[in-house]
């Protein structure tokens, strides 16, 4: 049996495989310098304004954005009812 890459064995590939790509514009880093200059950060109209863009692009009646993927996922749970 071959080693693992992980203890020293040969890699299977060569190259990193990169789960996506981003494009940042100069809005984006502005809207961001914006909310981190004003008072709010994590509980301001920013995220009211996600929430409403949110409902628009998807059709949802609701949204809630949260801090993380665990988080969302928590909340998930307890909509569902799961205990």
């Amino acid at each position: 049996m071959e080693k693992l890459a992980i203890h020293g064995g040969t890699p299977v590939r060569g190259e990193k495989i990169f789960y996506g790509c981003q494009w940042v514009e100069e809005d984006d880093i502005q809207a961001v310098v914006e909310t981190l200059r004003g008072p709010y950060i994590t509980c301001g109209p920013k995220v009211v304004e996600l929430e409403h863009r949110l409902c628009e692009i998807t059709g949802a009646k609701h949204a809630v954005v949260c801090s993380n993927g665990t988080a969302a996922l928590h909340c998930a749970c307890i909509a569902a009812g799961i205990g």
